[in-house]
């Protein structure tokens, strides 16, 4: 409650105390794809370009046709932001924007503790087409940024939706007559440090195509290299990994335009650590069995060949 509190009282300060001095951002949506089929589950990353500014905290609203599009889920991955206030959710909009109608919303509101500069997420956004049709993803007047300062300055925000189209999927033979090439091997690192997402490990990688480009990416964290893990779709790296115990082989696939895929497999050190203890343990077993197996053999040698 104190932290929703102080964080209107910033946009508060920022709007009837400070205007003269607001500085200007840029909030944009980046989509995965501009085409997509009816049905068709996609992604759009919500960014923030500061442009050399230091921002603090942000208060966004976004709005989009709700007979076209349905929101599903949001993901905080990679989030420049820290602490959220309101996580993305959707929400009615009092007035639609333009030509939006009917329209739905998704807002969300959080801190940058310490600040933040450079181009960084927001919000990964999951989103469902539902009927076919051109539509426009915006974000409202409403939305608003804050910088990192004693008084609490707002930052006009530059701001560009994007426009997508839901149609019918085209050819899958012609796009493999397009593209027939998967992308290129490419390597993951694992890596962490105390000043990157509270210290958990994540993963850094980046994948080329040269004909259809990469239009996403999945990844998959298997449990100790046996137990299946669920496939998360990505637009790219850094992604924290969801199980900080190191013990599961990751799989991260790049897919390309063409539906084309390259999987690269990354083993932490724990799991070698682990498979080469398991080793160690099964051939110690089988010298043991062996063993056994030997001396039961010459006590049944012994007892046939000694004198009665």
């Amino acid at each position: 409650m104190r932290i929703r509190l102080l964080f209107y009282c910033l946009v508060f300060l920022s709007i009837f105390i400070f205007p003269s001095s607001a500085k200007a951002s840029r909030l944009y949506v980046l989509p995965l794809q501009n085409y997509v089929a009816p049905g068709d589950t996609f992604l759009i990353e919500i960014r923030l370009d500061t442009q050399g500014t230091d921002i603090n905290a942000l208060d966004i609203q976004l709005e989009f046709p709700e007979d076209v599009i349905e929101f599903k889920s949001a993901s905080d991955a990679a989030s420049l932001v820290n602490l959220w206030i309101d996580t993305p959710k959707v929400f009615k909009p009092k007035q639609c924007i333009g030509k939006i109608t009917p329209c739905s919303g998704i807002k969300m509101s959080g801190v940058a503790p310490g600040g933040f500069v450079g181009d960084g997420i927001i919000s990964r956004l999951t989103l469902v087409a539902l009927k076919e049709g051109d539509f426009e993803i915006l974000f409202s007047p409403e939305s608003k940024i804050v910088l990192n300062s004693a008084e609490g300055i707002l930052s006009y925000a530059i701001t560009n939706g994007a426009k997508l189209t839901v149609g019918e999927t085209k050819n899958p033979l012609e796009q493999s007559i397009a593209d027939m090439t998967p992308p290129d091997y490419f390597k993951v690192y694992i890596e962490h440090g105390q000043d990157a997402f509270d210290g958990k490990w994540f993963l850094s990688f980046v994948a080329r195509d040269k004909e259809s480009g990469i239009a996403y990416y999945e990844i998959q964290e298997k449990l100790f290299g046996i137990f299946d893990g669920n496939w998360d779709m990505v637009l790219g790296s850094p992604y924290v990994l969801r199980r900080q115990h190191l013990f599961s082989v990751i799989r991260i696939k790049a897919v390309d335009g063409a539906g084309l895929a390259q999987i690269t497999t990354l083993m932490p050190r724990r799991m070698v650590v682990v498979y080469v203890g398991l080793s160690f343990i099964l051939i110690l077993c089988i010298i043991f069995l062996l063993r056994k197996k030997i001396f039961h053999k010459r006590m049944h040698i012994d007892k046939a060949t000694s004198p009665m």
